[in-house]
């Protein structure tokens, strides 16, 4: 009964360990797994070898502040940033056929015509391993441990679509070890975009991952060459932030000739800065559908927590100041009698989400809703917030 459900995936071993005549969970990683490992294929196995366990913790495509034809890809410094988790294999060479390679377009394979083989290489005692090209070498100096120039450099715009992955084998026959991105399909609007920024590996992501999972995973759009520290795993990120503290703060229906002032303003305090990564949805009316929800998953929060969702941007950020709306929906375009809900699911009719907060009455046809045209609701400071109003 308590033997881990390895159904699609795999139970493997740490290395190095011993065998034992009781079961050591500690010594197993297991996928797919309670904290989120994804289930594994069969291009994630590795018959008839015993890996070291080794990880992409970033991946670059700094913001040069340029227009993307104008820009030199030369001069872009790029890098793929690799950490060996265990300290035993410090100042030790790999002896396992291990490359890093790129996945290009909505290939279903790797491109092993430029890759970088890391078996014989000495593992730092920091045990990071960093991959650069010229330009990255030139601004980042000794951080930088391999320079493979042609990997980065020749895929100029379309390097920030690409995907990474250590695979074991070769272009006949190899495994995945650890995998940045989701292989196949087009890069627009793809969680993996790293185009003019990086991909962080959250601190609290220390196995490989043939298959990825997103929720171990920051990217940061607009980041530049200063954002990026080579050889430095950010601390700071422990994992995924928790939206289910988001509040409403305040419903605006203001009077106004044009009725293009309205505004729902929330409040996220864990998420601060961070994106979100949960199926979380703001709706308006009693069963939202269509225009009348928001989506947020992916979305970056301000650094203050305050997400303004605003009914007319540009005459809100002009009559309010500018940048004061985060998101611009139909959301926002309360008739002064609708209700307001961020929940953690779709909203379906037979299968209800779960509400994290509400301002009125959404399950009574909103006859009970408080009536706010030409004025607001503001929820008075503090407060926690509710699934029922």
């Amino acid at each position: 009964g308590d033997t881990p459900n390895i159904k699609d995936g795999r139970a493997v071993r740490i290395r190095p360990n011993e065998n034992s005549d009781t079961y050591e969970p500690d010594q197993w990683i297991i996928y797919p797994g309670l904290d989120g490992k994804k289930p594994v294929g069969p291009k994630g196995m590795d018959p008839g070898v015993w890996l070291m366990p080794i990880i992409i913790t970033e991946i670059v495509d700094p913001d040069m502040g340029t227009n993307a034809p104008d820009v030199d890809y030369a001069k872009v410094p790029r890098f793929i940033e690799i950490y060996v988790p265990d300290e035993s294999f410090g100042d030790e060479p790999i002896e396992d056929d291990l490359k890093l390679v790129l996945f290009h377009g909505d290939s279903e394979d790797p491109s092993f015509v430029r890759h970088v083989s890391l078996k014989g290489f000495e593992i730092p005692g920091d045990r990071f391993i960093v991959v650069c090209n010229d330009a990255a070498l030139t601004r980042y100096g000794t951080k930088c441990d391999i320079t493979k120039t042609e990997l980065f450099d020749l895929r100029e715009e379309k390097f920030g679509c690409d995907r990474a992955a250590i695979v074991h084998g070769n272009a006949n026959s190899y495994s995945i070890v650890d995998m940045y991105g989701l292989i196949g399909g087009d890069c627009a609007d793809n969680m993996h975009d790293f185009t003019e920024g990086r991909g962080v590996r959250l601190s609290n992501s220390t196995f490989p991952e043939p298959t990825w999972n997103y929720y171990n995973w920051e990217v940061v759009k607009g980041a530049t060459p200063d954002d990026s520290d080579p050889d430095v795993w950010p601390a700071e990120d422990e994992g995924p932030c928790d939206p289910n503290d988001a509040i409403i703060t305040e419903v605006a229906v203001p009077q106004n000739d044009k009725d293009n002032l309205r505004f729902v303003e929330i409040l996220f305090t864990d998420c601060a800065g961070r994106r979100i990564k949960d199926d979380v949805k703001v709706g308006r009316s009693d069963i939202p559908s269509g225009d009348d929800v928001l989506d947020l998953i992916d979305f970056l929060v301000p650094t203050d927590g305050y997400v303004v969702i605003c009914s007319d941007a540009n005459a809100a950020n002009t009559e309010y100041g500018s940048g004061t709306c985060d998101e611009e929906s139909p959301v926002a375009e309360n008739e002064g009698t609708n209700p307001v809900a961020i929940v953690d699911g779709p909203f379906d009719v037979d299968d209800p989400p779960d509400i994290i907060d509400v301002f009125g009455f959404p399950n009574d046809g909103g006859g009970d809703t408080p009536n706010i045209k030409d004025g607001r609701a503001v929820r008075i400071r503090p407060n926690e917030n509710s699934d029922t109003y």
